[in-house]
């Protein structure tokens, strides 16, 4: 059966994590990111396998994602990076549940289930540095202080923002959230000794300067392997996407390959059609542009990408319908490379991949 799967390299993951692990140092706690499905990568497979190592626990967007893993025996520690509804839902009251404050609306409305549940939730504090999207801003600081120093129902034991720029080599940007972050940081630290967490930074911030660390990091893309910031680091793939050869033939001078007609055989020439389109999250964008990878070379792409299929140029290798070609996640086709200079990023295309790709794990 021709469809394409996505290899899932465990000791690459591991990899990752012990080279990040080692990176920031013993006194750094490290939280990963596994919302999205740990970015298209499996979210219950992921988490059993970094579960082993010196992980806090776990970061996710929607309480929807806490409640799956619960249901699949993920018990540890899991932050809630998002926005609360105001609604009860009784994965609320778990006890490894960590809630981030946006607003002064969530401490109120986490005070009062907690009075009539006697339940005390565990908080962080979200700060919005110049992001200017979740968080609260600087001048709802006091009136934040105010609402949880009443609170017998709320434990802040954390506080953190989100780095815009992190993976820009101007880091001017980056400098001003970080120093926005440590004086307000130090504000609610000096009111409230429950705090013990500082956190500033995902993949690109931790990866490009220790200075973003503080004692908590929220690695994603790194976790998975792909280095978003233009130093050196030593990661590797998590995940190689490949594909099968579902039909070769000979094009004639002067044919057009795919929709629209976008690409015209200059001579005559051996083209392998893939079973991966647009649907296995094959950008658009690499429609007669970017290229696949078998036996050590390039095969470029032609023609339009469909939903279902892509067409590469077959001329310089010997292959066969069946055999599997990489499109993404080998030595010549790491994402971030793929994509320089393209709209499309490895967020968007690892986490656009469908259900109907077989996840393998090996």
């Amino acid at each position: 059966m021709f469809h394409a799967e996505a290899i899932i390299n465990k000791k690459n993951l591991i990899h990752n994590f012990n080279y990040i692990n080692e990176y920031v140092g013993d006194n750094v706690n490290i939280m990963p990111v596994v919302k999205a499905n740990a970015y298209g990568h499996g979210v219950v497979e992921v988490c059993k396998i970094l579960s082993k190592c010196r992980i806090k626990g776990f970061c996710v967007a929607l309480l929807s994602e806490v409640i799956y893993m619960r249901e699949n025996k993920i018990d540890n520690e899991v932050l809630h990076l998002g926005c609360l509804e105001h609604k009860f839902s009784p994965i609320l009251l778990d006890k490894k549940l960590i809630l981030t404050i946006n607003s002064n609306d969530d401490v109120i409305f986490l005070n009062k289930i907690g009075r009539m549940h006697n339940h005390q939730f565990k908080v962080h504090i979200k700060i919005d540095t110049g992001m200017t999207r979740l968080g609260i801003l600087s001048d709802e600081v006091d009136a934040i202080k105010s609402s949880l120093s009443k609170s017998e129902f709320l434990l802040a034991e954390g506080i953190y923002s989100q780095l815009s720029s992190a993976d820009e080599n101007d880091q001017s940007s980056t400098d001003a959230q970080r120093n926005e972050f440590i004086k307000i940081s130090n504000y609610f630290c000096s009111e409230f000794d429950t705090i013990k967490f500082k956190h500033l930074t995902p993949s690109a911030g931790l990866l490009k300067s220790k200075e973003n660390h503080f004692n908590m990091v929220r690695p994603g893309l790194s976790i998975y392997g792909v280095n978003n910031v233009s130093e050196s680091h030593p990661l590797k793939p998590a995940m190689c996407l490949k594909a099968p050869v579902s039909l070769i033939k000979i094009v004639k001078k002067g044919s057009n390959i795919g929709y629209n007609r976008s690409y015209q055989a200059s001579d005559d020439m051996k083209v392998a059609i893939l079973q991966v389109g647009y649907a296995d999250a094959i950008p658009l964008e690499f429609s007669n542009t970017a290229y696949v990878e078998f036996q050590g070379k390039k095969l470029k792409i032609l023609g339009k990408v469909s939903m279902d299929l892509i067409c590469v140029c077959v001329d310089s290798v010997n292959i066969e319908k069946g055999d599997k070609v990489t499109v993404y996640g080998g030595e010549l086709t790491r994402l971030e490379i793929l994509l320089k200079n393209m709209i499309s990023t490895p967020y968007s295309i690892l986490t656009g991949i469908t259900s109907r790709v077989k996840r393998i794990y090996n």
